[in-house]
C-alpha cells in the first residue's frame, strides 16, 4: 500500500535541453532514479518508485531525447554517458540538492557511476543494478543479435512503439548499436578510469543470470571500486528490480537508510 503523496511532474533547461522529471515523497533523504536505454524514469522505475517515495523523496528523470525530455531526438555520440551523467547533476542542483543517493539500472547504472564519479561531494550512496564500465568481446556476442528489433520482447517493442514510434525506435537502435560497436572497437572502455573517483559507499547488485550484461561485470566493479558490497541475485535476469521489486526495495531501503549492505539470502 501507497499513501496519497502528490506525485510532482516537471521540465527544467539542463545544458541546453528541457529534461523531464517525476518527484515524490518528503524527507531530507533523497533519490535519483536512473534508467536504462530507451527508458524513462517513471516507466523503467514504476515498481520501486512509489514504494521508496514512501520513506524519502524520490527523483525519476528521462534523459534527454527519451521519453518526455523530447524534443530532441536521442543522440549517441561516443561521450553520450557521460552528458546524461552532467545532465542529471545539474538537474539535481538546479532541484536544490547538494546531498543524494543514486539507484542506476543497466545504462543508467553506467550513468550513475559517472555521475558519482564527477560529484564525489553531492553522492552519499551509489546503487548499480545490472550494470558495467566495460564492453567485451562477450557482451558484443550477447547483444549482437538485439540489433534486430524483431528479437526484443514483443511487450517490449510494443510499450516503446507507443512511445517513439517504430521506425523512431527503430533508427534509435541502429545508432545506439553504431555507437555500442565504436566504444568496444575503441577498446571497450566505458567508465573504468572513473570507478576510483567513486568514493561513496555502493552496492553492486546483478542477476546471475543476465542474458545481456554477465555478472562477472560486477565482480569487476566490485574490485574496483573501493567501499563497495555486491549482492549476486540468483537466477536473475536483467530487470531484477521490476521481477522481483518487493526484494530490491527492502535492499535499497535497508542500504540507505540504515548502511546495511543485505545478501540476497537475508532479504
Amino acid at each position: 500500500m501507497t499513501s496519497e503523496l502528490e506525485l510532482q511532474s516537471g521540465k527544467l533547461e539542463i545544458n541546453g535541453v528541457e529534461i523531464f522529471y517525476n518527484k515524490r515523497g518528503h524527507g531530507q533523504t533523497v533519490l535519483l532514479c536512473l534508467p536504462g536505454s530507451f527508458g524513462s524514469g517513471l516507466s523503467d522505475f514504476k515498481h520501486n518508485f512509489y514504494v521508496l517515495s514512501e520513506s524519502m523523496t524520490v527523483v525519476a528523470f528521462d534523459p534527454r531525447g527519451y521519453g518526455n525530455s523530447r524534443p530532441p531526438t536521442r543522440q549517441y555520440p561516443l561521450d553520450f554517458y557521460h552528458i546524461d551523467a552532467k545532465d542529471s547533476i545539474q538537474l539535481m542542483n538546479k532541484l536544490g540538492y547538494d546531498k543524494y543517493c543514486l539507484l542506476g539500472w543497466s545504462d543508467g547504472g553506467i550513468t550513475a557511476m559517472i555521475h558519482a564519479a564527477l560529484n564525489p561531494k553531492g553522492v552519499d550512496k551509489l546503487i548499480a543494478l545490472n550494470a558495467a564500465a566495460y564492453f567485451s568481446q562477450v557482451d558484443v556476442d550477447l547483444m549482437s543479435p538485439l540489433e534486430d528489433i524483431t528479437k526484443w520482447n514483443p511487450k517490449i517493442i510494443d510499450t516503446l512503439s507507443e512511445i517513439y514510434g517504430k521506425e523512431t525506435l527503430i533508427q534509435m537502435n541502429k545508432d545506439y548499436y553504431k555507437t555500442f560497436y565504436q566504444l568496444y572497437d575503441n577498446g571497450g572502455d566505458i567508465c573504468k578510469s572513473e570507478l576510483d573517483n567513486i568514493s561513496c559507499p555502493t552496492l553492486i547488485v546483478h542477476g546471475t543470470k543476465d542474458p545481456m550484461i554477465p555478472h562477472f561485470h560486477a565482480d569487476y566493479l566490485h574490485q574496483h571500486i573501493k567501499n563497495s558490497h555486491l549482492c549476486l541475485v540468483p537466477d536473475g535476469k536483467h530487470a531484477i528490480h521490476k521481477r522481483q521489486p518487493e526484494k530490491i526495495n527492502k535492499l535499497v531501503e535497508r542500504f540507505i537508510h540504515e548502511d546495511t549492505a543485505l545478501q540476497w539470502d537475508q532479504l
